[in-house]
């Protein structure tokens, strides 16, 4: 028989990690919502759909265009 068990934990950031966090969370949705644009452009005009792969080529992409993401 195999347990599952679930643990939680929270966290209390002070100011500056929260700040950080939150500029975190920010690039990664700008990261997400890009790739996602891009993908939706290209499966509109070409029919294809992107797997993993074709994300991950993309991402270094994207860092060279948009410095803040380094």
């Amino acid at each position: 028989m195999i347990a599952e068990y679930t643990y939680r934990f929270r966290l209390y950031p002070d100011k500056e990690q929260q700040q950080f966090l939150n500029i975190q969370f920010g690039h990664c949705r700008f990261v997400y919502n890009k790739l996602l644009e891009i993908s939706k452009k290209e499966f509109e005009e070409q029919g294809t759909k992107w797997n993993y792969y074709e994300y991950k080529k993309k991402l270094p992409q994207l860092k060279e265009e948009y410095p803040f993401l380094k």
